[in-house]
């Protein structure tokens, strides 16, 4: 059974569109290693972070889970997986931490929005995943040497975001709890 990802409340009070999107340490480091343990096909998972000022910082990323299937050109993220994942940050954070988006891996360099990667955020989007008004998709290349992060508003429209790496997780250290 798979928890709405509702409690506990999070306040939703974003003023300002964020622009950029920042990867604190323990993100970069699960996902670089969860690329290169998977260097033939493609990989990705669930982003959890938070909203500060006109930035999203992620504090924390998955795999794809155990139902989650990597192919050469396309990844299929085990749902169940990844809402039990966010919901224990959401939940540990007291609704401080939540999830924000999904991160995967193009082989072929090419780290624009492809049309399966579109349909898959607006399956997100309809479904109500993400409790920010925005929700985020970022393609990293194989080598993790570029990324492209696209923020998505609520109607489906994405648009570029400035992406930073490293840094304090802030958030009370990013609660402490890394599942």
């Amino acid at each position: 059974m798979s928890r709405h990802l509702q409690y506990p409340h999070t306040p939703v009070a974003c003023v300002v569109v964020p622009s950029r999107l920042h990867f604190t340490d323990i993100p970069i480091a699960f996902i670089h290693k969860e690329i290169n343990d998977w260097q033939k096909v493609e990989t990705g998972g669930a982003l959890v972070g938070y909203i500060e000022g006109d930035r999203i910082v992620i504090t924390h990323a998955s795999g794809p889970g155990p139902r989650g299937i990597r192919r050469p050109y396309s990844v299929r993220i085990d749902g169940a997986f990844t809402t039990e994942f966010a919901f224990r940050l959401q939940s540990a954070s007291n609704g401080q931490l939540y999830y924000v988006g999904d991160w995967h891996v193009h082989l072929n360099g090419d780290l624009s929005l492809s049309g399966d990667d579109h349909n898959a955020v607006q399956r997100l989007l309809r479904v109500r995943a993400c409790l920010v008004p925005y929700l985020v998709s970022v393609i990293f290349s194989r080598d993790m040497d570029t990324a492209n992060a696209y923020r998505y508003d609520q109607f489906g429209k994405p648009s570029r975001m400035l992406v930073q790496f490293g840094g304090t997780p802030s958030w009370t250290e990013a609660v402490q709890f890394h599942p």
